[in-house]
This record gives structure tokens, sequence and C-alpha cells, in this order.
């Protein structure tokens, strides 16, 4: 043990000196304060020395020390084997320092065979310069012999429209007309059953003169005849037992099965309830998310209607260039025929949108660029404006549109909690009428009641049963036929007045503003409010801030929503 101890020692001691001797050739371009011997060729002097020649070096120094020490602590061993005669323990030390220094040895030249032999490469260290990778760059730059145009599809109008997946789409509405349908009839039914229940329940008696009766009345005591008369030695009430309600108790246990039947119905509706608000909800933040992208990320190139987008694309194919789309909600694959208030917003490519050819040549452009300038800087104004005078509330009316919406969501989220509370409500009444039982009983005891002498029950008195009432499930039930009125109302007459009056005469405006000028006059643009800043208005003033934007109502769900709105402008001299 004190062999392998001092090895440690010796170990720790060489490795304390390969740190020294990194640290001290750390210092890049000073040169080393250590005087290093030549070993293998290599002799550190300066930090100029590569990282593979200094480790190279270090690894033939180790090897240097670590065979030094090995070979002195085999020749001290054998000194101390030949002057330990006589002494066994010194002379079994002595044999063991000398295994051990063999056995170091041993180590050392077997890890340098092993590595030579796994591959001669680990036992050589070469430096190799980096080769310098020249980057010529190109004499010009060439633009794409293709024009392309990449537009992210935001589809607003059939997002609300579209009949499957649409906001106030006729799937969704009929969907939701039916469910609150089926909703009212199982309350309804819920509620006849309470009354039923209520109704059975009065069968329930806890009369039983002398056992006559569901019940058996029981006292303690007795009675004894005493010169002819019967007298009551402690003859006092005990209970009733038996059920109270065992003339109707098969009936109420049918009217409770049913009830629990049609509870099973209502679960499964108000999870149907729960799936449709969550899904109201889900597509109302969709459209907001598509008006933000419309909002932020369009400011510059601005968006372009549906109508807009096809010309674009005749053009494109004619000129043999390319328009793509891109499809941002998966639900919505394809835009509903006709729609005027699906838009498009270019956001990559080499051209974001259509720019009409000019026959005018490069140097007639740069001439008449530097008359515009030099007009400028002489104080001159634009003798063109931009006239706005058509305004079309397209953020106002969207905001209409989520509002409804909304409400119709408020509207679901009552009629979820008017299914919880009826369930509840009924669990209640059952709850009631399962306390109908001969507890709540007591029994009458005499000593000549039922015979001549003796302590017998003449009959159990009291209420079986609790209060028994299905006021709260016909209450609840009324509510939910109310809202179910209410919601109709949503389905059948706020959505389709609004699609057919507001909405419709919003998108026939954007058509109208941007159609074929063969339908209209032509020369009219669409801009959205942050593009008809500093243009004049409807009212004859010039737009300022987009609050100006405002045309008529306020906003509910859509933050500014009139920031949404567009105007049908054209130049005006």
């Amino acid at each position: 043990m004190n062999i392998l101890k001092k090895n440690k020692a010796y170990f720790a001691i060489v490795f304390l000196v390969l740190l020294l001797g990194a640290f001290l050739v750390s210092a890049q371009g000073k040169e080393l304060e250590i005087q290093y011997p030549e070993l293998g060729g290599i002799q550190p002097k300066t930090t100029s020395i590569s990282p593979q020649e200094y480790v190279k070096y270090i690894f033939n120094f180790a090897l240097w020390i670590i065979g030094i020490t090995a070979f002195g602590s085999l020749i001290f061993g054998g000194v101390r084997f030949l002057t330990s005669v006589g002494n066994p323990s010194k002379r079994t030390d002595a044999k063991n320092q000398i295994a051990v220094a063999f056995l170091g040895i041993a180590i050392l030249l077997g890890s340098y065979f092993i590595l030579y032999s796994i591959n001669p490469q680990l036992t050589i260290f070469e430096s190799k310069e980096i080769e310098k990778v020249e980057i010529t760059p190109p004499d010009h730059f060439e633009l794409p012999e293709v024009t392309t145009s990449i537009n992210v599809e935001l589809p607003i109008e059939t997002m609300l429209r579209e009949d499957t997946n649409g906001l106030l789409g006729t799937n969704r509405r009929t969907r939701i007309e039916d469910l609150t349908v089926e909703i009212t009839e199982s309350a309804n039914y819920s509620k006849d059953l309470s009354y039923e229940l209520e109704r059975a329940t009065k069968g329930c008696t806890c009369s039983s003169p002398c056992g006559t009766g569901c019940l058996t009345p029981i006292c303690k005591g007795e009675c004894i005849m005493i010169a002819g008369v019967c007298v009551s030695l402690d003859c006092s009430p005990g209970r009733c037992t038996s059920d109270p309600c065992c003339k109707v108790r098969e009936r109420l246990t049918e009217i409770k099965i049913e009830n629990i039947r049609n509870i099973s119905k209502i679960q499964e509706q108000n999870k149907k309830t729960k799936e449709e608000i969550v899904s109201i909800e889900t597509m109302t933040e969709k459209i907001q998310k598509t008006l933000e992208i419309m909002k932020n990320d369009c400011p510059l190139s601005g968006v372009i209607s549906r109508d807009q987008f096809i010309s674009s694309k005749d053009y494109y194919i004619e000129q043999g260039w390319k328009l793509k789309k891109i499809q941002y909600w998966d639900e919505f694959e394809t835009l509903i025929p006709s729609s005027q208030a699906d838009f498009y917003c270019p956001v990559g490519g080499n051209q974001s949108s259509y720019i009409p050819e000019s026959e005018l040549s490069e140097e007639d452009i740069g001439e008449y660029n530097e008359i515009f300038l030099d007009y400028l800087n002489r104080g001159g104004e634009f003798e063109t404006t931009i006239d706005c005078p058509r305004p079309i509330p397209f953020g106002e009316v969207i905001d209409k549109g989520l509002k409804i919406a909304n409400d119709l969501t408020e509207e679901m989220k009552e009629l979820d909690k008017l299914q919880n509370e009826i369930i509840e409500a009924i669990d209640k009444l059952h709850k009631a009428v399962s306390e109908c039982t001969s507890k709540n009983c007591k029994p009458v005891c005499g000593c000549t009641c039922c015979s001549e002498c003796g302590c017998e029950g003449c009959d159990c008195v009291g209420e079986p049963c609790p209060i028994i009432s299905a006021k709260k499930v016909d209450d609840i039930s009324k509510k939910i036929s109310q809202k179910q009125k209410e919601i109709d109302k949503i389905i059948n007459e706020d959505i389709p007045d609004f699609l057919d009056g507001p909405f419709k005469e919003m998108a026939e405006k954007i058509h109208f503003c941007i159609a074929d000028p063969d339908e209209i006059e032509p020369g009219w643009a669409l801009l959205n409010c942050e593009r008809a800043i500093g243009a004049i208005g409807p009212d004859k003033k010039i737009f300022e801030k987009t609050s100006e934007c405002k045309i008529s109502d306020n906003c509910s769900i859509l933050k500014d929503c009139y920031e949404y709105n567009f105007f049908c402008c054209r130049a005006k001299d």
C-alpha cells in the first residue's frame, strides 16, 4: 500500500509539471520563461509552437518522466530487497515495489503499442495548414427570368358564410337550431317526469292502523289486567318498520329510471353545446387573426380583393409569369363561389403586385424624376390628389357579424348553464324521493287499541317524505324554452338579416369599386384606411389619422374596427 501511495505521488508531480507547462505557453507572443529540454527533436522556446507540436512534446515528456520514475522505483526496490536479509516484512515490501515497477513499465510500453496497433497516426502529431478559400463575387446581379408573386389567402367572407365550417354558415345554424330543439324537448320531458314523480310520492303514507298499512308500528313495554282494567306497564313507542311507499314504490322506480335515461340524453346534448361554443369561439379568433394579418402584414403592398387577384392571375398567365397563393387555414381549401369580400396579401416573390407596363423609356423616366424632384425642392405641391368619396365600412360590418356570433356564444353559454342546473335539480329531486322512509314515521302505542289488553302499535303518524316539488325543474325548463327562442331568433332572423343586408351591401361596394372596367367607370382603386391617409374623404376633408376612417357605428368586438374600413378612390386633378 505504501508503494502504491508513493507511485500516486509520483504521477501527481508529473501531472503538475505538465499543467505548469500548459499554463506557461498560454501567453501568446512571449518567450517561455522555462528552458525545456529537447525531446524527440522538439524544444519549445516561444509561444509560437503549434498546438500539435506542444501536445507531442507533452506526450514524449510524459513517457520520459514515467519511464525514469518506474526505472528508479525498480532500482530502489532491488536495493531494499538486497538489504532486507533477516527482515521478512521489508523483504515482502521490496518484492511488491519491484513488481509494481515492472507493471508500470509494462503498462507504459503496452499503451504505446496498443495505440500504434489501432492506428499508427494516433502516435504521430502533424499540423496541417488550412487552405484559404477565395470567394469571387459575381460581376453583376441577374434578375430572374420569370416574374413571381406569392399571396396569402385571407378568406374573410368564406370564413363567415361557408356552409360547412363558416362562422355564420348554414350547417352551423342548422346544427345549433336542431340541438336547441332537442334540448328543449328533453327539458320538458324531465319536467313532466318530475311532476309525475311528485304525484307518485303522494301515495307514500305513514298511516298503518294496527299494522294494516305498509308500515308495522313497534312498541315496547307491556300492559296487564288489574281488577278488570288494562293497565300499562311502561307501554311506549318504539319505531315503525317497512316501506311507507310500498304501494307506489314500483312506479317511483320506473319514473326515476326513465328520468335517469333522460338525464343521460341531456348530458350528451350538453357536450354538444360545449363543442359548438368552442367551435364558434375558435372560428371568431381565426377571423380576428386573419384581420390582423390584413392590417399588420399588408400595410405597404396593401391587400388585393379576389377580383383583383383573378385579374392579376389572367395577366400573369398571358405573360408566362407565376402567381401563387398560400392557403392559410386548412379547413377552407376553396373559396365560396362569387365571394367579393375575400382577399389576398402579397407576401413574397420578386414582384409583390401587378404593375402595368409603361411605354416610357428609362431615359424619359429619369428625366421626369429629375423635373419632379426639382419641382418639390422649389416648394411645389401636387396638382393631382386622391379623392375617396365612396366609403366601404368593411371593418364595421365585420365587427357586426362578430358581435352577432358573440351574442350567439353568450346565449349558448347560458343554455349550457341551464342544462347543468336542470340535471342538478333532478338529482336533488331523486335524493328527496329516496329519503321517503319509515324513519320519518313515529308509532302510536296503546294497551287496548288493537286488542283487549296488550302493548301494541295503534298506528304510525308523520310525513314519510320530505317536501317533494318539481317546481325547480319546471322553472329551469321554462328558462331553457325561452333561451331556445332567443337562439332561434339569432339563427333565423339576425344572421340572415346581417348576411343579406349590411354584409351583402358592403361586399357589393368592394366588387363594384375594382370590377372589370367594362362594368363600371374605370380608374377607381380600393384603398384601406392606412393607405387613404392624405386623401380627400367623403366629407371633402383630408384624412389625417386612422380614427377619421370611422363611417358609422362603434366597435364591439374588434378594437378600432374602423381601421379595417376601405375606400373606393381615384386620382383627381
